[in-house]
């Protein structure tokens, strides 16, 4: 299996674990990747990712709030060291339940790349929709 293969497959867990529990104060940045969004409601929202915890809330960085995520879709874009791009996606993940009735719902884009151990340069892109708790 190449290097893209194995990597595109832990960063899509990631993704799909794109969650965090809520906790008491701002998301803790040691224990998930910061993933930048611009929200259908005119503002930009970091959230912390983290791998394992499917579907729960992401915590916004600079407040209590957290971002409920009812689905998703994500694209690769990987440039291995010698320059070498390869493209996966996108893949489209939607949660089931009803979890998401009377809420205000939003759609956030986002767009960050991250460095794999091998130097590898991956670019995370897509849409995610969901609702902030407590509203903003």
């Amino acid at each position: 299996m190449s290097i893209f293969a194995k990597t595109a497959g832990v960063l899509l867990i990631v993704m799909v674990g794109i969650g965090v529990s809520a906790v008491e104060s701002a998301a803790d940045t040691q224990k998930g990747f910061q993933v930048p969004m611009t929200c259908s409601d005119g503002n930009t929202y970091t959230t912390v990712a983290q791998a394992g915890e499917t579907w729960n809330a992401q915590l916004i960085t600079d407040s209590t709030s957290v971002f409920h995520l009812t689905n998703y879709s994500l694209s690769f874009e990987a440039t291995a060291p010698d320059g070498t791009i390869t493209m996966a996606g996108p893949f489209v993940f939607t949660k089931g339940g009803n979890d998401r009735d009377q809420k205000k719902l939003l759609t956030c884009t986002y767009d960050f790349t991250t460095t794999g151990p091998d130097g590898t340069q991956y670019r995370h892109l897509g849409v995610a929709n969901g609702w902030l708790t407590p509203s903003s």
